[in-house]
C-alpha cells in the first residue's frame, strides 16, 4: 500500500509584489516634462498638492494646460485624482527622504 502523502500547497500573498511591481514599471515611464495638456494637468495637480497642499493650480507653472476646469475663482484640473495623489505622496516621500 501507498502512503497518503499530503502535499502542501503555500497560499502565498502575491499583493506586495504586484504592488512593488507595477510601482516599478510607472516609476521607469514617469517623466517630469509635459508633453501634452494631459500630463500638463496632472503635473499641476502634483505639483499643487507637493508645494501648496492644495487641488488648485492656480499658482502651478503648469497652469497653462487646457485640462483644467474653473470652479468659482480656482482652476483646478480635470483628471481623476488617484494618480496626482499617487504622484504627490511619492514626491513628498523624496523631499522629505532626500530634501
Amino acid at each position: 500500500m501507498k502512503a497518503n502523502v499530503h502535499r502542501t500547497i503555500h497560499n502565498t500573498d502575491w499583493t506586495w509584489f504586484i504592488v512593488l511591481l507595477f510601482s516599478v514599471i510607472w516609476l521607469l515611464f514617469a517623466h517630469s516634462r509635459t508633453y501634452s495638456t494631459n500630463d500638463a494637468s496632472r503635473m499641476a495637480a502634483i505639483e499643487s498638492l507637493v508645494h501648496r497642499g492644495v487641488w488648485v493650480i492656480d499658482e502651478s507653472p503648469f497652469v497653462h494646460t487646457l485640462d483644467k476646469i474653473k470652479v468659482g475663482d480656482h482652476f483646478y484640473s480635470d483628471k481623476p485624482p488617484m494618480l496626482a495623489l499617487r504622484g504627490a505622496v511619492f514626491i513628498t516621500a523624496c523631499i522629505m527622504v532626500w530634501g
